[in-house]
């Protein structure tokens, strides 16, 4: 019964994890006598049955050695009253021991990842080993069995943070696009090589090239005159059927027309024909006038044409230049090749301007800036050109200022319009620049061939395109007082004002389209950066 009464002192003492057997065989003799006077198990609630749970066996096992060690102080004989003790100091020792593993349970659940709830135990356990020297030495294996328990879960716990920290790194960078693995072999090497786009530009180079051949031989291999403006001067008899038998001659070389002698002349100074045939009704020596300045080619085919045809008629012709070219102007090509070097000079500058700044300009501040300097260059270059054919080979002269302009205008055109091409359509539009002036431009121009002589489509083409409007503008200039000029500097200025539209109207749809842009680039940089926040969070 003392025993009994022993262990129902401590009321907050939780239920002993042990099992009896255990608690003897901790105890040693003494055991024994506190299991006797205990009784058996199942005739007390506080006496063996509660020592039956496996609970905190470790804690437990400590707390029965400081018992022992207690015991054994207090009864050195081992007699009944010194078993009763011994039972009531066991009973008190597992009191604290239970304390001590409940303080340790909640200690290790309040304590922070990676560190062992061991250091809040050892103040506890010192306590319960301060009544000897002995047990605390017994419960220092068990102190290390507890720590390397809580280190085992310190451990687990903080692999499971590094695999939690790597899966958020891993979700982070997600959305960065993987490293492309280095290709290798043929057929990589060749993509490398030779790119898709690099390809297409290579096409688009032959196709050019096959354009020059086709143009230059399309337009010079078989020059026919076609409707070569020729006024008729004659008797009034005559003259109806002498307009009326070259109108009809075969293929349209000459367009005929009846006219009084001084207005005949008139025309042909102002270059509004070509010819002038001038019939003498009192023998068979006719005359015919001509005017090489307007085009050495189209005055020798019209001599070639009246020739025959005068001929069926037994008449002969004498030709008489009224209006010759220059000493310079030998064939009077020196105003197309001048007219050619403008043009290149202009879409050469433009070009250069889009290879070393980018081919579109990327807004109109840039596009404005581009077009000024286009500005100055044509003002520079057609001073240099009229300085190079007035003052210094004295090919074209008198005419300097004249020239000048002209040669700002021809410039700026070219280069306004290579500008444009460029903006719509990127380093592309270059070649389409080369195709409009040098594939169509040039055989059209009435260089070699004036536009009487050639095919139907280059013909159609000559004066609409600069080179045409250019060339025609120099030899009017030169030649013909400037008469009806005014077309031709209309052409000018019309591919030279629409070069300048187009570019400044490119130039702000291309700034919109890049603001937009940049706000969808900066909106998905703006959900990337939540999404990796929140993955991280």
């Amino acid at each position: 019964m003392a025993a009994h009464h022993g262990r129902h002192e401590a009321p907050d003492e939780p239920e002993n994890d042990r099992p009896a057997d255990e608690l003897s065989e901790a105890a040693g003799p003494q055991g024994d006598s506190v299991a006797g006077g205990t009784g058996s198990d199942d005739a007390s609630p506080t006496g063996g049955a509660h020592l039956a749970r496996p609970d905190r066996v470790g804690s437990e096992h400590r707390a029965d050695q400081v018992g022992q060690a207690d015991s054994a102080d207090r009864a050195p004989g081992g007699d009944g009253d010194n078993g009763v003790d011994q039972a009531d100091a066991a009973d008190r020792v597992g009191a604290a021991a239970g304390a001590d593993s409940s303080q340790r349970a909640a200690s290790a659940e309040s304590a922070p990842s990676g560190k062992s709830p061991a250091n809040a135990e050892r103040p506890e356990s010192a306590e319960s080993a301060a009544s000897t020297e002995s047990a605390a030495s017994a419960e220092r294996p068990e102190s290390a069995e507890s720590a390397a328990s809580t280190e085992n879960t310190a451990s687990g716990e903080s692999a499971e943070s590094a695999e939690n920290a790597a899966a958020s790194a891993s979700a982070a960078s997600q959305p960065d696009a993987a490293p492309t693995p280095v290709r290798s072999g043929f057929a990589a090497d060749f993509r490398d090589a030779i790119a898709p786009r690099t390809v297409l530009l290579v096409i688009g180079v032959l196709l050019l090239q096959l354009g020059f051949i086709l143009s230059y031989v399309g337009a010079f291999h078989s020059p026919k005159p076609h409707e070569i403006p020729m006024a008729v001067v004659a008797p009034q008899q005559v003259s109806g059927q002498l307009v009326q038998q070259y109108n009809a001659a075969p293929g349209d070389p000459i367009a005929a027309t009846a006219m009084p002698e001084q207005q005949a002349r008139e025309a042909l100074r102002k270059g509004e024909t070509d010819a002038v045939l001038i019939i003498n009704p009192q023998g068979t020596q006719d005359t015919l006038l001509v005017a090489t300045g307007g085009g050495s080619s189209v005055a020798e085919a019209v001599e070639t044409i009246v020739q025959q045809g005068q001929a069926t008629q037994q008449r002969t012709v004498t030709v008489q230049d009224e209006i010759p070219l220059q000493p310079g102007d030998s064939r009077g090509l020196t105003g197309f090749y001048l007219v050619i070097g403008w043009l290149v000079g202009g879409y050469l500058m433009a070009s250069l301007l889009g290879v070393a700044s980018g081919s579109r300009p990327a807004n109109m501040r840039r596009a404005g800036f581009r077009l000024g300097a286009s500005a100055l260059y044509a003002i520079a270059s057609g001073l240099g050109g009229a300085l190079i054919v007035d003052q210094a080979l004295n090919a074209l002269t008198g005419h300097f200022m004249a020239l000048w302009w002209l040669g700002a205008l021809v410039v700026f055109a070219a280069a306004t319009v290579t500008i444009a091409f460029q903006t719509l359509l990127g380093v592309v539009g270059i070649g389409v620049t080369v195709l409009i002036f040098v594939i169509l431009g040039n055989p059209s121009a009435g260089g070699a061939y004036q536009s009487q002589l050639l095919p139907p489509f280059w013909r159609g083409i000559s004066e609409a395109l600069p080179n045409g409007a250019g060339t025609a503008a120099v030899r009017k200039i030169i030649y013909f007082g400037s008469h009806n000029i005014a077309g031709n500097i209309w052409v000018l200025a019309i591919w030279a004002a629409a070069g300048l539209a187009v570019t400044l109207v490119g130039a702000g749809v291309l700034q919109r389209r890049a603001h937009r842009r940049a706000e969808r680039r900066a909106a998905k940089a703006a959900e990337h950066t939540s999404a990796g926040t929140a993955v991280t969070a």
